[in-house]
């Protein structure tokens, strides 16, 4: 679920590939096409960074909510 949320957020950013890697994820894009094709799982700093920046809830992007609302 995860990379499919993580697409999603991808999509509706505008950004390219390498930039939303960099500026969303804070990590290299070899590492954010892993997370995107299912590969890896983000490590939990990386995780609540991507909710951070995105705007979303934990819960939400690691896909155990419907919730997209950030965590308070």
């Amino acid at each position: 679920m995860f990379p499919d949320r993580l697409r999603e957020l991808l999509s509706l950013s505008g950004l390219g590939k390498q930039e939303f890697a960099k500026r969303r994820c804070g990590v290299s894009y070899p590492m954010f096409n892993r997370y995107l094709n299912g590969f890896a799982d983000p490590s939990i700093e990386t995780l609540a960074r991507i909710a951070r920046t995105c705007g979303v809830s934990q819960e939400w992007l690691r896909g155990n909510s419907d919730d997209r609302e950030a965590d308070l």
